[in-house]
């Protein structure tokens, strides 16, 4: 075999074994994500969707820094009952994780937003946990800053 062939050979087969490793690494990642039984932001933990509901698979996860906060958003999608999802979920939040409603919201209409939230467990910061759905999918933006959390915060 002529050198110049072999080289190529060997090239295209590295090339190869590096793409399969990348594959490999990527899926690995998003399938851990997608089965994470919590959300992590700075050293709090927090119940996600999955822990309380189950069979619920992240469809996209981003992550956004500005002025020292850091956002996490995970997003869900074809999901037949939003609704239903959203008031197991926010129930167990205020029920086991002592999250307060921050606004006002209405999980019986067929798109919305809300906020809860809660002391974390690092001095003089708060967990904020946004929630927005439409039809068939929602997504769960948590984030943390300065701040605390009074106990008058909404109980809807």
């Amino acid at each position: 075999m002529k050198k110049p062939l072999k080289i190529i050979l060997i090239i295209v087969g590295v090339i190869l074994v590096l793409g399969v490793a990348i594959a490999t690494i990527t899926m690995t990642a998003m399938n851990s994500t997608s089965n994470s039984t919590e959300y992590k932001i700075g050293n709090t933990n927090i119940p996600s969707i999955k822990a309380v509901l189950e069979k619920r698979s992240v469809s996209g996860v981003s992550t956004e820094t500005s002025n020292n906060i850091t956002k996490k958003v995970y997003t869900y999608s074809k999901i037949k009952n939003v609704n239903g999802d959203l008031v197991k979920y926010v129930n167990y939040l205020k029920q086991n994780n002592g999250f307060l409603a921050i606004t006002d919201f209405d999980l019986n209409t067929q798109n919305g937003t809300l906020q809860l939230g809660k002391n974390s467990s690092e001095s003089g910061k708060v967990i904020i946990l946004d929630i927005q759905w439409d039809l068939g999918t929602y997504s769960i933006a948590l984030r943390s800053g300065s701040g605390s959390i009074n106990k008058k915060a909404s109980t809807k």
